[in-house]
């Protein structure tokens, strides 16, 4: 992100002016975030929503820079552009966010929803004003560290540079720990073949079971040699700060 587009103002209202500014109101979880916040304002939470929908990118950083909130999107479990030009613009920030599957960068100042959190993450957040402040500057900071241009190119020179080649930000685990096929799915015998080769070469997590993996059928048993021979990550999830 070029930062300087993005002028960073924290209005510190007592009733916030909230964002929502879907792409695609599927995707975004549109209905459900609207269905909410009234339901709490017929409870008497006050805000002022600015629904933007089809108007120009231009148009949407201007109300980003007047808004004390936004609120991006329910269903996907990491963040998209319209969180980062909102952290630059100095807006608390409600969207998904799931560390476990998405890891980086770290510590996202975000507040996080999914549709099971969304009513008590949204009362929180418009009723909370210290808290809407707080993450208004630590979003700007964030941005500032992982989406300034310039900083995002010399974060790669120096790791291309300085970095040995054995060094990693963290290991891929959700697939060998977590993944099952949607029902009816199955997969097809030449790429069960080449995750065993990848498994074969490079690993697993100490605490991934190859058998379960056979068991979701992601490996066939007999792509296997010896399950006993793969090697495994003593340290699966190694982060940098």
């Amino acid at each position: 992100m070029k930062l300087s587009k993005y002028r960073f103002s924290v209005p510190r209202r007592d009733i916030p002016v909230v964002v929502h500014a879907p792409s695609h109101k599927s995707w975004k979880g549109t209905d459900e975030i609207l269905r909410t916040l009234e339901r709490l304002r017929g409870e008497g939470v006050p805000f002022e929503l600015r629904l933007l929908h089809g108007v120009p990118n231009q148009k949407v950083i201007a109300e980003l820079a007047d808004a004390d909130v936004a609120i991006d999107q329910l269903n996907l479990f990491i963040y998209g552009k319209f969180t980062a030009e909102a952290l630059a613009s100095g807006c608390a920030v409600a969207t998904g966010n799931r560390e476990d599957l998405e890891p980086m960068p770290l510590n996202r100042p975000v507040w996080a929803i999914n549709p099971a959190t969304l009513y008590d993450q949204l009362r929180r957040l418009l009723t909370d004003k210290e808290l809407r402040i707080r993450l208004a500057y630590e979003g700007r900071k964030y941005v500032e560290r992982y989406h300034d241009h310039v900083q995002v190119a010399q974060y790669f020179i120096e790791n291309l540079e300085q970095h040995p080649a054995n060094q990693y930000h963290f290991y891929p685990t959700f697939f060998s720990r977590h993944y099952r096929l949607p029902e009816g799915e199955r997969i097809p015998r030449y790429l069960q073949r080449m995750t065993a080769k990848i498994v074969q070469r490079w690993g697993l997590p100490e605490d991934a079971d190859p058998y379960d993996m056979v068991a979701r059928g992601l490996i066939a048993p007999a792509d296997l040699n010896s399950l006993l021979a793969i090697p495994r990550w003593k340290d699966p999830v190694r982060l940098t700060t």
